[in-house]
């Protein structure tokens, strides 16, 4: 997967370009990390107090 860290970005000042770059980032390493749960392990909650998977992905994509 090719880097999208360090690009320039038309229209964007280069601090924004950079917050962009580490949104895609995170979002493309989450996703590959991802690939292939099943509902089943996407909704295990692991110590029984804390948010699943799916949940913190739901976060996240609503944060984007």
């Amino acid at each position: 997967m090719p880097s999208t860290l360090l690009i320039d970005r038309s229209g964007f000042t280069p601090m924004i370009a950079r917050l962009i770059g580490m949104m895609t980032y995170t979002r493309e390493t989450t996703l590959e990390a991802v690939q292939g749960w099943t509902p089943e392990e996407l909704d295990l909650i692991p110590d029984g107090h804390a948010n699943s998977a799916g949940m913190l992905l739901a976060h996240m994509a609503a944060v984007e």
